[in-house]
């Protein structure tokens, strides 16, 4: 492989290893940095913390979810039931 190919490859990677998607997990509760946009950090119900979807009333979520306070902080997540 050339340099330039090498560069490029390991750029993508980097890219694809900072990404995140809703029930990925994460370290810091109440934390929006390691989401995805419109997510934050938070417990599950098997105290696991994963990216849920911000919510401000239950029908921003899906039927299986719901919306529940965060601990550390003011915001609501989708906590899957």
């Amino acid at each position: 492989m050339t340099k330039a190919a090498l560069s490029l490859a390991f750029l993508v990677s980097i890219l694809f290893a900072c990404s995140t998607k809703l029930g990925d997990s994460c370290d810091d509760e109440g934390s929006t940095d390691a989401c995805v946009d419109g997510a934050i950090c938070t417990k599950t119900v098997d105290n696991r913390l994963t990216c849920q979807k911000v919510c401000k009333e239950q029908t921003d979520c899906p039927t299986n979810a719901s919306c529940v306070g965060v601990s550390k902080g003011s915001s609501k997540a989708c906590r899957p039931n």
